[in-house]
């Protein structure tokens, strides 16, 4: 618009507003419900991301004489500073006025991060693969309540406003999916992720069911090459460091999202037998921890202790290859996490905040 016009129309300056005007903000992007409540009758600090204009309107003095006080100034710092114009500027009829903001808003002083994880594969064609995974957010930092919205490169998520989605696809294609999170103070995060989806079946003749492998040799792990088994025999090839699906070009090890209700875990078949990721940590509500291991569900025990070596939380033989959420009813403190699976064993210090 070559011109801006607040409390008439925009091209005629007819039909004007009977009424108080207060705090008039401009945006280049669409707020959230959260964002407009937070900060509804306060002042913002003009900072903001995406602040095109902000017109306080606080000029002058309450219904007394204004004569010539006639800007209504931008403090969005991008200058776009406004005129009045008709006003008579004495009185209470048409004039400067008592507003109904007086504080100013919480200002975003978090820092709020957020994690969707690293790129993946996702699996379909075999095994029960469905080449379905969820993407959940890991949030650090941030005040709740939390709002999401979502985009991917194939518009199918577009707009979802939910903590957390489902893709699925069974062609072999890269997808990426975006999420942004404001918390109840206006912060945003925004973390993007990549799937491949990987077809794995390269035969289905009844009982000769095969599966594409990466065959990784254990004395020689670069020199591998893609290869199709059977069913019966893709697990003894994993376990000494192959995967499955088509080799990567320096025949690194992927990392997969696996199908079902399973969330943002980085699972990642490799030569190590042991992994241990934690998120969120510090955090105020949970803690995220992830464990993979040599074998799908293989089972891990956790034991968590205060720093007085007060035990706080037990889990036994809990499947790995999964994300576990823990400590939610921790008060604050410093606590430390054994993470155990057979000799295999880790030690975490969790902060709770």
């Amino acid at each position: 618009l070559d011109e801006f016009r607040i409390g008439g129309r925009q091209l005629e300056n007819t039909q004007h507003f009977e009424g108080s005007i207060d705090e008039v903000r401009v945006w280049s992007r669409i707020l959230t419900q959260v964002e407009i409540q937070t900060n509804l009758t306060c002042e913002l600090t003009g900072t903001q991301t995406n602040l095109v204009a902000y017109y306080k309107l606080n000029a002058g003095f309450v219904n007394q004489n204004n004569a010539g006080i006639i800007t209504a100034t931008d403090a969005s710092g991008n200058n776009l500073n406004g005129t009045l114009t008709d006003f008579t500027l004495t009185g209470s009829a048409s004039n400067w006025t008592a507003g109904s903001v007086t504080a100013s808003c919480i200002s975003c002083t978090s820092s709020m991060s957020v994690s969707l994880g690293v790129d993946r594969y996702v699996l379909y064609g075999a095994l029960g693969y469905t080449g379905c995974g969820t993407l959940t957010p890991a949030i650090t930092d941030g005040t709740a309540p939390f709002t999401y919205t979502w985009t991917s490169s194939d518009g199918v998520f577009d707009g979802f406003t939910t903590a957390s989605i489902n893709p699925c696809n069974t062609t072999e294609v890269v997808r990426t999916y975006t999420v942004t999170v404001t918390d109840a103070n206006g912060c945003t995060a925004t973390s993007s992720v990549n799937l491949t989806f990987i077809n794995i079946s390269c035969s289905n003749n009844g009982n000769n069911a095969k599966v594409k492998v990466c065959h990784r040799p254990p004395g020689n792990p670069s020199n591998c090459k893609t290869i199709c088994v059977s069913i019966n025999a893709y697990q003894n090839l994993l376990n000494n460091g192959s995967y499955l699906g088509e080799c990567l070009p320096l025949c690194e090890t992927p990392t997969y999202a696996r199908n079902g209700n399973t969330s943002i875990a980085d699972y990642i078949v490799r030569d190590e037998l042991f992994a241990v990721k934690l998120m969120n940590n510090p955090t105020r509500t949970y803690f995220s921890i992830y464990v993979t291991g040599t074998k799908i569900d293989e089972l891990i025990n956790i034991h968590i202790t205060d720093m007085a070596g007060k035990l706080m939380m037990q889990l036994n033989n809990i499947p790995s290859n999964k994300e576990l959420k823990i400590g939610e009813g921790f008060t604050p403190g410093i606590y430390l996490a054994e993470i155990k699976s057979g000799e295999n064993r880790k030690i975490l210090k969790l902060i709770k905040q």
